[in-house]
């Protein structure tokens, strides 16, 4: 029988990362920032090396292009 394990959304990872991000930066030692970082990967499920990406860059969610290029479409009505 497998465990059902309810994944977190975006937003609910980003708010946790948040949070952690502040303990893991308060840190004092690299101990206490292996364990801040073995509970996070328990949580969120993701690997070390990610996480660490994460929590060093900005965590506000980019904004994508609203609007597709239409280059394309130009070109192929003028043949």
């Amino acid at each position: 029988m497998e465990k059902y394990e309810e994944r977190m959304t975006i937003d609910e990872e980003r708010k946790y990362l948040h949070k952690m991000r502040i303990h893991y930066w308060g840190a004092k030692s690299r101990k206490q920032r292996s364990e801040l970082l073995d509970e996070m990967e328990q949580v969120t499920g993701k690997h070390r090396k990610s996480l660490i990406r994460l929590i060093n860059e900005e965590l506000a969610r980019k904004l994508g292009s609203k609007t597709r290029s239409s280059g394309y479409f130009r070109l192929s009505k003028r043949t």
